[in-house]
């Protein structure tokens, strides 16, 4: 059953580190001013134009069914960046 004398590969972090870590996520990612951005800056963004070179027929298809569009949308991009922060520590293995 594993190497004789050698740590666990897995070991439970105390709580204080794990406090500290969840402390610096709700700070810095899930804070409602974590991602205030100037609005200059999110005048600037665009979809990623290579995109319509290597999936034409994918792009024609989105545009037909109105999925496709040619502004940047932060806050789609921000809803699935929170869902993937959310699932990643509600993770049943994480937990």
């Amino acid at each position: 059953m594993g190497d004789l004398g050698k740590a666990l590969p897995f070991k439970v972090v105390e709580y204080e580190k794990q406090r500290h870590a969840f402390d610096i996520i709700k700070a810095h990612l899930l804070s409602s001013d974590a991602f205030a951005f100037d609005p200059v800056f999110i005048q600037k963004l665009q979809i990623e134009r290579f995109f319509e070179f290597l999936y034409l027929d994918e792009l024609i298809r989105a545009i037909n069914e109105g999925r496709f569009r040619l502004d940047f949308s932060i806050s789609s991009y921000l809803q699935m960046f929170y869902q993937r922060i959310l699932s990643m520590l509600y993770d049943p293995m994480r937990l």
